[in-house]
This record gives structure tokens, sequence and C-alpha cells, in this order.
């Protein structure tokens, strides 16, 4: 920051800060660092793994791996960010605070899910 006379706000510290988290190993700004000895991995790759699958069961990451996963299952289209879920013609999925697991909203979202989908189901009919 001091070499390039920037903030923390500016948008180029921004952007690196997003591709630090990107887990694309081939995009993935912490994989380059790796590879280039910058950093070293201090979790297993077993641990790495079970963590990008099941999602930490008292934050909001549960609620969005909940609701991503009736999502794709049913191939509802959507926009996620970290703490939204944008639906077709619904207003966002608020998630704004990370420690809260949304465990009614989530189910009542669901639910409205489930009964529109058979609605459209029973039209097709």
């Amino acid at each position: 920051m001091q070499e390039e006379s920037i903030s923390w706000g500016d948008p180029w510290l921004e952007s690196l800060d997003l591709e630090y988290h990107n887990i694309d190993p081939e995009f993935g700004l912490y994989y380059d660092l790796e590879r280039q000895g910058y950093t070293t991995q201090i979790t297993g790759i077993e641990q790495t793994k079970k963590a990008m699958e099941t999602p930490p069961q008292n934050t909001r990451a549960k609620a969005r791996a909940t609701l991503m996963n009736y999502l794709s299952t049913h191939d509802i289209p959507c926009v996620v960010d970290w703490h939204q879920i944008y639906l077709p013609d619904r207003e966002p999925f608020e998630m704004k605070d990370a420690f809260q697991i949304y465990e009614t909203e989530v189910n009542d979202c669901l639910e409205q899910l489930e009964l529109e989908r058979n609605c459209a189901d029973s039209i097709e009919r």
C-alpha cells in the first residue's frame, strides 16, 4: 500500500482481496502466491475439501449452502454474493449478519420456492 500510495478503500486493493479468495486453482491469487513460494498451506487437502463441501454450521454460510443446494438441484437461476442471493422475480434473500444461520428465513424461502415449483408443474400438466 505504501509503495503504490493507496488506501484500504482503493478499488485495486479490493480487487486483489477478491482474487485472493478465488478458489479456482488456475486463477486464485492465493494459489499463485503459493506456487511462487510466498505462502504455505496450513490445512491438509482433506480438511480443505471438507470445508469446500460443508459450510460452518454457525454462520450464514449454512443458509447460503442450503439455498444453493436447492436452487442447483432444481435448476433455478440465481446470482450469489456474500450476503445476498438474487432470484428471478423476487426480492433478494438477505443475509447481512455473518454470524446468523437464518434457519426460519431459509425454511420460509424453500417452502415458497417449492409451492411455486408445484404450481408450475400443475400448470404444465
